[in-house]
């Protein structure tokens, strides 16, 4: 228990360290204080990980099946407002970027009906489906050029969502409130949440479902959580290269999981089931 208490609280102390920095120095024009920022952001993650394992394999397995209560929705609720908070403050701290005018180059035409399709390129990406999930914020927010940007802090809070649920399926429900935490509270989301980088934002979000609906389907298979996970996998593949890699992480999951598993036949029929949805 008093390790368990250490290791939480030099994450928590790391973590706020970090935020002073993030808060304190422009990160793009001192490197020199984002380096260390960015350093104690790493080690609080590091400490995390470690009591979030210890926990893990010091209790008992969690049951997945609980529903959160109502004081437990109000939490989630109140780090899902945190983190929404702190990554609108000084949404417009950096000047309009080249990237802002990509995206919303494409948003107005598919306004005027130049842009019919999500299967064109934009800048070096293989498709431009982002367009049509900032137009609809564009249009909200009185065809503001910060729609970019507010629609990266959304796609942030899904990969929040995400990761409770990921947390919570394979640990707990304390390791996912505290997972949600240091995410919401993270420099780096917060950071990349205020640029317009659309495919930046978009990758955890990816990455997170895809790992999410993955390990459902293998865990407790069902033919929904395999179509949601090639889903994911699919637009990853198509979307963004990065989050592309998602497809091979995932090849060498399964080749080992067979090895080493007794049930085969639901294994392998989740990896039928990916597949044929992702392509």
């Amino acid at each position: 228990m008093k390790f368990f208490t250490i290791a939480i609280s030099a994450s928590l102390v790391f973590l706020l360290w970090s935020l002073y920095f993030f808060w304190r120095y422009d990160f793009i024009n001192d490197p020199r204080s984002a380096f260390y920022g960015t350093l104690l952001w790493f080690v609080s993650i590091v400490t995390w990980s470690i009591y979030a394992f210890m926990h893990h394999y010091r209790n008992s397995k969690p049951n997945e099946r609980e529903r959160l209560s109502l004081r437990e929705k109000f939490i989630l609720l109140s780090l899902l407002t945190l983190a929404f908070i702190v990554r609108l403050y000084k949404v417009d701290r950096y000047a309009t970027l080249l990237d802002d005018w990509y995206w919303l180059d494409q948003v107005r035409g598919i306004l005027q009906g130049f842009v019919t399709t999500p299967f064109g390129f934009i800048g070096d990406q293989p498709s431009n489906l982002p367009a049509f999930i900032v137009l609809p914020i564009y249009i909200f927010t009185g065809k503001s050029y910060l729609a970019v940007r507010i629609t990266g802090i959304l796609l942030s809070l899904g990969n929040i969502v995400i990761m409770f649920y990921l947390a919570r399926q394979i640990f707990n429900k304390s390791v996912a409130f505290f997972t949600a935490f240091f995410i919401a509270t993270s420099i780096w989301d917060i950071h990349v949440s205020k640029i317009p980088w659309i495919n930046t934002t978009i990758n955890p979000v990816l990455i997170s479902g895809t790992l999410y609906y993955v390990y459902k389907s293998v865990t407790q298979y069902s033919l929904r959580n395999a179509l949601l996970a090639g889903l994911f996998i699919g637009i990853s593949i198509n979307l963004l290269y990065l989050a592309a890699i998602n497809a091979i992480a995932l090849l060498v999951y399964f080749i080992i999981r067979l090895f080493f598993q007794k049930h085969k036949v639901q294994t392998l029929t989740a990896i039928a089931t990916i597949a044929f949805t992702s392509f």
